[in-house]
């Protein structure tokens, strides 16, 4: 899948139609700053910045390169996401089904953890804090595999490996309140920790296997 880097000082309209306007993208480090530009890849693009994050991490597949993905030549075996993901199980990603997420550890061991889900469609998406190792993993390696079964007839499930593609702050913790709602019937997330740096993970599915 062919990639771009977003540059340093890069405008939203350089990286694409579908840039960076309106949303925050990160870097980990104790310099981050919203607005100024550091060697961890914050960018001043005006109302957003990007992320320049180490080979193999979450910026290697950069929102500027989204449409160019998609036009790969590997394009017509991938297919899109909706026949990534069968049909027959996509409820799965909308109901209260827990999503066990696996990652890269830093010694090459694979980590999982459960953690809410939600579908729109395009994207699979989950809350995490940037301090968790999870985060720390997919900085520096992007892949990712996450299986889930239905709720309602835990012998169907679902399998995805794809890709973190985007990461978005959860402003005003928008998202892990939606899926408080979804989970527990809550309006606002009961365990929301002082100092807490919420995002939200997009990831972009690959290959898809049920049951």
């Amino acid at each position: 899948m062919p990639v771009a880097r977003h540059q340093l000082g890069q405008s939203s309209s350089e990286i694409g139609e579908r840039g960076v306007n309106r949303r925050r993208f990160h870097s980990i480090g104790k310099d981050r700053q919203p607005g100024k530009r550091f060697s961890t890849g914050w960018a001043n693009t005006g109302k957003s910045s990007s992320a320049a994050w180490g080979d193999g991490g979450i910026a290697e597949v950069a929102v500027g390169a989204m449409k160019e993905a998609r036009a790969s030549p590997n394009e017509a075996e991938q297919g899109d996401e909706m026949s990534v993901v069968p049909q027959d199980r996509v409820a799965i990603l909308t109901k209260r089904s827990f999503a066990h997420v696996a990652t890269i550890g830093p010694d090459g061991e694979p980590q999982s953890n459960p953690v809410w889900i939600d579908w729109d469609g395009e994207f699979v998406k989950f809350s995490q804090t940037t301090g968790r190792q999870k985060y720390r993993n997919l900085q520096r390696d992007n892949r990712i595999a996450l299986s889930a079964h239905d709720p309602d007839e835990p012998h169907r499930y679902l399998e995805i490996r794809g890709r973190i593609e985007r990461v978005e702050d959860d402003v005003d913790n928008a998202f892990i309140n939606k899926m408080a709602k979804k989970y527990i019937n809550q309006d606002v997330y009961p365990w929301e920790q002082p100092g807490d740096h919420r995002v939200v993970l997009y990831v972009r599915p690959e290959h898809a296997t049920k049951q």
